[in-house]
């Protein structure tokens, strides 16, 4: 039985391979125009990010390859909901030249939607983005975005935990035959045998 407990957990440890994002102060800068006032924290070790008042913070250099056919899942709050709370990806300082962005919810229709809902201030969201439904061909860099253009308002968008899970090269195998059941059934039987003995 430990045999096939064992075998039960490497076929389930090899569907897929998961890292966190680790945010390091060096590879986040402003993006761009979108980056007019506040700015971004980065806490516990590189694994939260927080980014504050109107400011769009840019992830560069990213390795878009490997999220093409990834899931992102993480936890998202906001302290003070904006226009614009999420994440979204470009390849430039300028966001309106075309990228993708993602809205969580905020009091702006813009960008993607899939993932939008009414959001409470100080609640933790977790959010799962699946990526292989999106294409991110051409974008290197990644954005955090807590958008809020309003005079004398700000906005703070939250983001931990942020982690990438690529599903391996899993082949695909068909149903076993008559044939393998038997030896199968034959060892299961040879095993009996020799503890009896």
């Amino acid at each position: 039985m430990k045999f096939f407990t064992g075998l039960a957990f490497l076929v389930l440890s090899l569907n897929a391979n998961a890292a966190f994002i680790t945010f390091n102060q060096s590879n986040l800068s402003g993006h761009g125009a979108q980056a007019t006032s506040g700015g971004f924290n980065v806490t516990n070790g590189g694994l939260n990010l927080e980014v504050f008042g109107n400011y769009w913070a840019s992830l560069a250099p990213i390795d878009i390859a490997m999220l093409k056919d990834s899931v992102l899942s993480f936890d998202f709050m906001t302290t003070n909901v904006g226009e614009i709370n999420g994440i979204g990806f470009d390849n430039d300082g300028e966001i309106r030249t075309g990228g993708l962005v993602f809205n969580f919810g905020g009091t702006q229709n813009y960008g993607n939607q899939d993932f939008a809902r009414p959001l409470s201030a100080n609640v933790w969201y977790n959010i799962t983005i699946d990526f292989s439904d999106y294409d991110l061909t051409g974008f290197d860099r990644m954005l955090f975005i807590a958008d809020q253009d309003q005079a004398g308002r700000s906005t703070t968008s939250n983001f931990r935990n942020l982690l990438v899970t690529t599903p391996s090269n899993v082949v695909d195998v068909p149903a076993p035959g008559a044939a393998l059941m038997l030896a199968l059934a034959l060892v299961g039987i040879g095993f009996t045998a020799r503890r009896k003995l």
